[in-house]
């Protein structure tokens, strides 16, 4: 019996440690346009009116619609050595001039067309998708567009 919990464990164990690798990691999977599923922003979950629009990757910019139709166009690299993968984003382009050049880390997971994203403003990458009042992470789950 014990040995039939402990194979449990190990299967288990095997299973998350290979859904959260991204060893390998194709940046070019990101490409194209994702569209929100849900949102949170310090904790607190972002209106789903709030999160209309497609966020469009290219092979060095993500663009994110801003209200207004203005747009946030941010510089990204990512790094697929790190598990999960690493992004490092800067605002290039905003609506809001204050926050041209201010940059976050953050951490992503792509699992084929579903991507989660999670980044915080500062010099601390997050350590988990989970926004909280304390952590100030924003944390996105997305889809992949129709085309």
């Amino acid at each position: 019996m014990k040995s039939l919990a402990a194979f449990s464990a190990c299967v288990l164990c095997l299973a998350f440690v290979q859904a959260g690798d991204q060893k390998g990691f194709d940046a070019s999977k990101l490409l194209g346009g994702w569209t929100y599923i849900a949102g949170s922003r310090n904790g607190e979950k972002i209106p789903q009116e709030h999160l209309k629009g497609v966020v469009k990757f290219d092979k060095t910019q993500v663009v994110v619609p801003g209200e207004g139709g203005e747009a946030f166009v941010m510089s990204y690299t990512v790094d697929g050595s790190k598990s999960p993968v690493a992004i490092d984003l800067k605002i290039d382009k905003a609506p809001i001039k204050e926050a041209v050049g201010s940059k976050a880390l953050g951490i992503i997971v792509l699992d084929g067309d579903s991507l989660k994203l999670c980044y915080v403003e500062g010099n601390t990458r997050p350590t988990s998708f989970d926004s909280t009042k304390d952590n100030k992470y924003h944390s996105f789950s997305l889809k992949r567009a129709a085309k």
